[in-house]
């Protein structure tokens, strides 16, 4: 009777251990992380395909970072990747029954960066749409995620590839960039009809694609926070007005610019086309300006910029030999950039502080 006291115990403490290895191993199993929550590990997805998942597990460490389409991107979720069949306007979709959880939906490419993103489409609750350009033959990714960083559950994504924009998306024309300061530089095309935005992207050679946001309504755009004597590529993209019940689409076709003979801060400092400005520190409400007298030229445009890149003062020599004075007494006391563009293009900057 004793003997089989002693077993029962035995069996149960058994029993009790083996119900809390288990449950161990499926907290554990609950924790391992989906095979596609970072960009390298991208699972694909097909046209006309719809796949329920969860971003349950998914690690912070492996989110993008930065901001794509005005939305922040630093939140887990899980990547997929698909090759256009054909060039055209492609659409994703978290609109699906299959869901339990507020998504956000962004699309990329390896050439310029964000495509896209959406929150909370119109007529689907908490869900996401987008429609984006493709090029047949380009690798693209969708990253699915949630609204904050611990914001995790199930979703079911859709890709279709047969959407049509109700309006043709005409790619802007004449894109050119005009270096203003060390730091700034300006991007003009012209207009698109009916065009209700514009995607700017820049990026330096082997560095991260930076888009500005918002999306500008007009050109110029000023594009900020440049190095000097690096160049940039500049890609320029038409916002088409949304077609009906569909989010706004982008058109496919980009046209591109190279930002190139920046004048670099090494060059500047060996005196190499740097202006001559005095007195600086500014006081008295006028300074003088003058070009070295090799790069003198028989016309110049000048240019003052205040400290976030807006023209305060603008005028054109027709001969920029000699030294000029600048009246700068109505303009309050802060950092500034003397800009002075030669009329065979060339152009010299140089820092000023106005007392």
């Amino acid at each position: 009777m004793r003997i089989n006291q002693v077993l029962r115990v035995s069996f149960r403490h058994i029993a009790l251990l083996l119900m809390l290895l288990s449950g161990a191993a499926l907290a554990a199993h609950a924790q391992t992380p989906p095979p596609n929550d970072s960009l390298g590990r991208a699972l694909p997805i097909a046209c006309g395909q719809r796949l329920v998942a969860s971003t349950a597990g998914a690690r912070v460490a492996n989110a993008p970072r930065g901001t794509c389409a005005g939305g922040f991107l630093g939140t887990p979720g899980l990547f997929y990747r698909f090759t256009a069949p054909t060039s055209g306007t492609y659409q994703a979709s978290t609109c699906g029954a299959a869901k339990d959880f507020d998504t956000r939906l962004f699309a990329f490419d390896l050439y310029s960066g964000c495509l896209g993103g959406n929150d909370n489409a119109p007529g689907c609750g908490s869900a996401s749409t987008l429609s984006f350009p493709a090029t047949a033959g380009v690798q693209y990714y969708l990253f699915v995620t949630g609204t904050s960083p611990t914001a995790t559950g199930a979703f079911e994504l859709s890709l279709q590839c047969s959407f049509v924009d109700s309006v043709a998306c005409v790619k802007p024309s004449g894109v050119r960039l005009t270096r203003l300061t060390d730091s700034v530089a300006s991007v003009s095309f012209a207009s698109v009809a009916g065009a209700s935005g514009y995607q700017v992207t820049y990026q330096a050679a082997g560095g991260p694609v930076q888009v500005v946001a918002p999306a500008p309504p007009t050109p110029p755009v000023l594009l900020r926070g440049l190095r000097p004597g690096v160049g940039y590529t500049v890609s320029v993209s038409t916002i088409c007005p949304p077609a009906p019940s569909q989010p706004t689409t982008t058109n496919s076709a980009r046209a591109t610019a190279r930002l190139a003979g920046v004048l670099g801060v090494a060059a500047a400092r060996t005196g190499a086309g740097i202006l001559e400005v005095y007195p600086n520190p500014v006081t008295g409400g006028r300074l003088t300006w003058r070009l070295p007298a090799g790069l003198a030229a028989p016309a110049a445009t000048v240019r003052l910029f205040n400290a976030l890149g807006q023209t305060v003062l603008s005028q054109t020599l027709p001969d920029a030999g000699d030294a000029h004075t600048l009246a700068v007494r109505s303009l309050p006391a802060g950092l500034y950039t003397l800009w002075v563009q030669r009329a065979d293009g060339a152009a010299s900057s140089q820092r000023i502080t106005l007392e």
